[in-house]
């Protein structure tokens, strides 16, 4: 499951952003009730620490879950404590033959992000192996 940062037609989507982030929260308790293997993608501290406590609530196991961040995001230090707590993440990067299009079309949606994503291209990140 991911919380994007795209501006859909109001008539399909929620764009309220804390209705965004309660409805994702609300998703998430439903996919760990269920017992199944969750992926959460989001740069959103305040979800990832309402999801952790959502997954020590139903004691989810942490091997049943993992969560997601794309490079270029500035969350490393979120990342770190996420792992030292013993959950799987998984670090995109864009590649293939669209990538260059792709990021530019990101830096577009958020102009500020575009440092980050200039230093995740150029400085490898700890979590890239």
């Amino acid at each position: 499951m991911c919380k994007g940062a795209y501006k859909e037609n109001k008539e399909i989507a929620i764009q309220d952003y804390q209705e965004i982030r309660e409805n994702f929260l609300k998703c998430a308790e439903k996919m760990i009730k269920n017992d199944v293997y969750s992926c959460f993608a989001t740069h959103d501290i305040w979800i990832i620490e309402r999801l952790e406590k959502l997954l020590k609530k139903y004691n989810y196991s942490k091997k049943n879950c993992e969560f997601q961040a794309l490079s270029g995001v500035p969350i490393d230090k979120t990342l770190d404590e996420l792992v030292s707590k013993g959950y799987t993440v998984r670090y995109y990067i864009p590649y293939g033959p669209d990538w260059y299009p792709y990021s530019l079309r990101r830096i577009r949606e958020n102009p500020d992000i575009w440092k980050d994503t200039l230093k995740a291209l150029v400085f490898k990140s700890k979590h890239r192996n």
